[in-house]
């Protein structure tokens, strides 16, 4: 249905599509149970952790950041625009960031050099069944010493 529907954009390569191997993940049972949630719960989230990491392995080599976005993302209008105008803005200052939030729903719209994704990723495999990821991203800035930067419009 992808080819499909996207042909055009799939060859272009706007559109990349991933196909993981169930090597890739580590064990998914009898993962350690941080809070009150159903193994069910920490199963799902142990596998998304894993996800944003092949994801962001996988990216870390196409462009010069990466930006965590979900299907359903709605951007206002020079949203792009606008990033590109406030990491120009941060360069500029000699600002020293690890990620920039671009909006406080947990990982959505979280914006990194990809320089920093392996570390990220190996940082993420770490700790896969340990915490949400929406809670790793932000020990991991931390633990580089930066704070983030969140920006709101």
């Amino acid at each position: 249905m992808v080819k499909t529907e996207f042909d055009e954009h799939l060859n272009s390569g706007l559109i990349q599509v991933l196909l993981v191997s169930r090597d890739a993940y580590p064990r998914l049972e009898g993962l350690k149970h941080n809070f009150q949630d159903s193994d069910e719960r920490v199963k799902w989230r142990s596998k998304q952790n894993i996800d944003f990491a092949l994801m962001f392995d996988y990216g870390r080599n196409l462009s010069l950041y990466y930006l965590q976005l979900e299907d359903d993302v709605i951007c206002a209008p020079f949203f792009i625009d606008g990033i590109r105008d406030f990491i120009n803005q941060q360069e500029q200052d000699k600002v020293k960031w690890v990620v920039l939030s671009f909006s406080e729903l947990g990982f959505i719209g979280k914006l990194y050099r990809t320089s920093d994704l392996a570390r990220l990723v190996r940082f993420l495999y770490l700790f896969y069944d340990d915490q949400p990821v929406d809670w790793l991203y932000q020990y991991f800035a931390r633990l580089l010493v930066v704070p983030t930067h969140i920006v709101r419009k």
